[in-house]
């Protein structure tokens, strides 16, 4: 393959894979809600978080007419920035979890 082309291919793969990551995260989340170590009224969910990665394109892009979706949706190649909020039940009062993978 033409190296364009298996460049395209790696970033849609990565795209998805951000997917179904966030996807299987909040499932976690869902069956601790259901287990009682999450309150299930809550929102408990992750999902991009849009500040850390408009930072990340603001130092390589010109993205000052991106909305939030683009921002959102926008290819980061192999990072991802996630964020979740969360509500324990009757354990843990604050959390913050920060995850580093190199």
């Amino acid at each position: 393959l033409h190296p364009r082309v298996r460049r395209q291919r790696q970033m849609c793969i990565r795209d998805s894979n951000k997917v179904m990551f966030l996807a299987a995260i909040n499932q976690y989340f869902a069956a601790l809600a259901r287990q009682g170590a999450l309150y299930e009224s809550a929102e408990n969910k992750a999902e991009i978080d849009i500040a850390a990665q408009q930072e990340w394109l603001e130092q390589k892009y010109d993205i000052s007419d991106w909305t939030e979706d683009q921002i959102r949706q926008a290819k980061t190649g192999s990072i991802v920035f996630v964020t979740a909020n969360v509500t324990f039940s009757d354990a843990i009062e604050d959390l913050r979890f920060r995850i580093s993978m190199e």
